[in-house]
């Protein structure tokens, strides 16, 4: 991914600045969208949580992705 998904999900004045932000990325907030999306949908149950995350952040992830074009 050649963007900078570092940025924060939830910008204000004092995030604006080029300095890394306390808080979510926009990436994990994504990642929590997807997580929520994905345990609602019985034919994706899946064994463990750890499962779930790793779809979760593949899921984000092309999201990014998708929107760097």
């Amino acid at each position: 991914m050649s963007k900078d998904t570092s940025w924060p999900a939830f910008p204000n004045a004092e995030t604006e600045k080029k300095y890394p932000a306390p808080g979510m990325t926009i990436r994990q907030w994504y990642a929590g969208l997807a997580m929520q999306g994905l345990y609602q949908v019985p034919a994706f149950r899946m064994a463990n949580l750890d499962d779930y995350a790793k779809k979760a952040f593949e899921m984000a992830d092309a999201m990014l992705l998708e929107g760097s074009k």
